[in-house]
């Protein structure tokens, strides 16, 4: 049966939508709104808005909306009636039984692991056979607080006792095949057995996987569940549950390498630190931070994988728009080992005097590209372009060139000179010389502005714009600050756009005279259809352009053949869809 609208409007009503996506926005008050990075898509400006008076959230980049279930179904990838019900359960109001198929088996599987992690918990404390275990986390200096708080815990050894465990306990094979505790080669072997275990939770602190660290024998020393309807690596941090509240309020994560680094960092007074799940840091970890904070100190180990994988960590959070910093650790390996050796003061003191993270990432390249010939300028120069390429803000890409050129000791003009040439994005200046070109047979304004203009003059265009285009393929920011206030009178309902009410809205009196002229000279009303259709092709054409370039970066720095094959792929895609797009202006 369905839910009844008493019980969803009871549910709306008690919870408190600010709270609710400041559990996973973070989101500053601007009258009576509140404000954020959307945390649906890459933004590097805040255009996600949260209106508490109306119940509802409306992102002006990528135009999701809806009230607190939409917002939960979309946040943790839940449907409506799991939404429903855990809103329902954090207001304290009871919903009948209605669960489908999909959502119970969830539901059963979050609440399986849960209640496991509370058993292994209790293993560790307290069974003979964990003794080793506990020795080990004396040995690394690791608190009983900490092993409480992020609830370690040890599997039995032995491949076969869970499975017969869980099944006199009514659990059938089928179910547990999907809970991630087995052997995807067998499934009655147990993942984990004879292994230190670190849960991997929610910021609802529920446990969806585990990671389990080798105490003895052969075998990897790490691993992970495996990907399960509850659990994706690739989007999930390590102690993300514990972190989240201090990662809001500092505007900062340290990241480090592993499950051990991140409880010594909490243990030494750092709880803002988090942990990639024994795989490479991903984009999607990165902007999972990027929503919560604004900058990121790496803390990885001080040998050579360690720094090869900060120097990955800082290009993958640059791209995202998060301001990165390295740390060092000096005389030890890792975080975990300084804290074992010298105290959580030591630990602390690795934030004082971070490098910056451009600055690491020349210096590593730089290191990696010298040979006993001298440094080899082709490819550390091509290392970073090819980083450079995947930056959005143009701004800071001409700073990166700019201490580069400095680095090497060459003029700042060549070096951008060159990159501008190469087979990647435009600088921001030639971007900006190619939008100040008048347009064909036209008043000198730019294609973007026209585009603005034909909309507002002709409202029922406006969808056909926003189904082709999104804000982010405009540069200029007066055609985003103006594409913003019309999806805000759309998404408040409005059918038209009077003039009078945008030039209230619009706070900068250049942009006003300007749109105020355009809009009544009626230059923009004749053949608007037909103007709009080209101008949203020539700006797709651009975008797939500089799509292409990255593509192509990366395609020359792509190092397994299946990395090759799929770039190649997607570079001839884009080239044939920019010519189609060509073919029609």
């Amino acid at each position: 049966m369905a839910f009844s609208e008493a019980l969803l409007q009871e549910v709306l009503t008690k919870t408190d939508l600010v709270g609710l996506i400041g559990e996973y926005v973070s989101l500053r008050a601007n009258g009576q709104r509140y404000w954020g990075l959307c945390p649906f898509h890459n933004e590097k400006s805040p255009s996600f808005t949260v209106n508490p008076a109306n119940q509802f959230f409306y992102c002006f980049g990528c135009q999701e909306k809806g009230n607190a279930f939409g917002f939960l179904m979309k946040i943790e990838r839940v449907p409506f009636p799991e939404a429903v019900r855990k809103l329902a359960d954090k207001a304290g109001i009871l919903v009948p039984e209605q669960e489908t198929p999909q959502d119970k088996d969830r539901q059963a599987v979050v609440e399986l692991l849960s209640r496991l992690t509370k058993s292994f918990h209790h293993l560790l404390l307290n069974h003979p056979e964990a003794a080793g275990a506990r020795q080990t986390l004396s040995s690394r200096g690791v608190s009983a607080a900490m092993i409480e708080e992020f609830q370690l815990g040890y599997a039995l050894k032995g491949r076969g006792w869970l499975k017969r465990f869980l099944t006199e306990r009514s659990y059938d094979a089928a179910f547990l095949a999907r809970t991630g505790l087995y052997s995807l080669n067998n499934q009655d072997a147990f993942l984990f057995s004879g292994r230190l275990l670190f849960p991997i939770r929610f910021p609802s602190h529920e446990t969806v996987g585990f990671g389990g660290r080798l105490l003895e024998g052969d075998g990897p020393k790490y691993i992970n569940s495996p990907e399960t309807t509850v659990f994706q690596k690739r989007r999930m941090l390590y102690a993300w549950d514990r972190a989240l509240p201090h990662i809001r309020e500092k505007q900062q994560a340290i990241l480090c390498e592993g499950y051990m680094d991140a409880i010594a960092l909490h243990q030494a007074g750092l709880d803002w630190a988090v942990a990639p799940l024994g795989t490479s840091f991903t984009e999607e970890q990165a902007s999972l931070i990027q929503r919560a904070a604004k900058s990121v100190v790496c803390l990885f180990d001080s040998d050579e994988a360690g720094q090869r994988a900060a120097a990955k960590a800082v290009e993958t959070c640059e791209a995202v728009g998060l301001d990165t910093f390295v740390a060092r650790t000096p005389g030890s390996k890792d975080p975990s080992e300084l804290l074992e050796k010298e105290g959580p003061e030591a630990v602390q003191n690795l934030l004082n005097t971070p490098q910056k993270g451009f600055d690491f990432l020349l210096g590593f390249r730089y290191n990696a590209f010298t040979r006993d010939s001298g440094l080899d300028v082709k490819g550390f120069i091509g290392e970073i372009f090819a980083f450079l390429s995947r930056l959005d803000n143009g701004v800071q890409r001409e700073t990166f060139l700019s201490r580069t050129a400095d680095y090497l000791g060459i003029q700042k003009e060549t070096l951008i000179g060159d990159f501008t040439k190469s087979d990647h994005r435009l600088t921001d200046r030639a971007l900006a010389a190619r939008q100040k070109a008048p347009r064909s047979g036209g008043s000198g304004r730019s294609l973007e502005w026209s585009l603005v203009v034909i909309v507002v003059s002709s409202p029922e265009l406006f969808k056909e714009l926003r189904k082709e285009l999104s804000p982010e393929d405009f540069e200029e920011d007066r055609c985003r600050a103006l594409l913003g206030i019309l999806e805000d009178m759309v998404a408040e309902g409005q059918g038209s756009f009077p003039l009078s009410e945008i030039v209230s809205r619009l706070n900068n009196e250049t942009w006003t005279e300007e749109l105020e002229k355009d809009v009544m000279s009626g230059e923009y009303v004749a053949h608007a259809e037909e103007q709009l259709r080209g101008g949203v092709s020539k700006i797709k054409v651009r975008t797939l352009s500089e799509q292409r370039r990255k593509v192509k970066a990366r395609l020359d720095q792509a190092t397994s053949d299946d990395e090759k094959t799929r770039f190649l792929q997607e570079h001839k895609f884009l080239g044939e869809e920019i010519s189609r797009l060509k073919g029609n202006d």
